[in-house]
């Protein structure tokens, strides 16, 4: 993971130390992260929250699975600061292969606060986010990335539908 990449977790998540790993002989994927800002990682833990973790090269979306008398295999409580938490994510069939480039996606919900706090910057402004200025980056999806793509749009469209009720 880049510096940058690392730096917007942190700021905008309040997490680190993400990892993710194919456990179980690869029939899971494990994704596991620390908390640093308990309130900017909640919607990491919320229930109602479906995370999906994405692979292009595979063309593939997994899910975590819900068990009979377990639950779904995540955690759920309120985030801690310097716990670590985690998810996992069915990979039945084994379709996500060890050593390839994923993402995890997590619901599209705050993707209409993304696109208002970026409407809000002024160009080459700096973001004051705990006191410090930071230098900010961000970017939407690439035409090209289809699967991000259609995951991207359909949780916005169901997030901006939501924010009209």
């Amino acid at each position: 993971m880049t510096p940058k990449a690392r730096e917007y977790y942190t700021l905008r998540w309040g997490v680190d130390s993400l990892n993710v790993r194919s456990v179980e002989s690869g029939e899971i994927i494990r994704f596991t992260y620390r908390v640093l800002d308990p309130e900017k990682a909640q919607p990491l833990n919320e229930k109602r929250n479906e995370p999906s973790l994405i692979d292009p090269k595979a063309g593939v979306k997994l899910v975590i699975p819900s068990l009979e008398k377990v639950g779904k295999l995540r955690q759920s409580s309120s985030p801690e600061a310097g716990k670590v938490y985690w998810m996992a994510f069915s990979n039945k069939g084994r379709a996500v292969k060890r050593g390839e480039a994923y993402s995890v996606f997590l619901d599209g919900t705050e993707l209409p606060k993304l696109r208002d706090f970026v409407a809000k910057q002024k160009d080459k402004g700096a973001v004051l986010a705990d006191g410090k200025k930071w230098a900010m980056s961000y970017r939407f999806t690439f035409p090209g990335e289809m699967v991000w793509g259609k995951a991207l749009s359909a949780a916005a469209e169901k997030g901006e539908k939501e924010a009209e009720k």
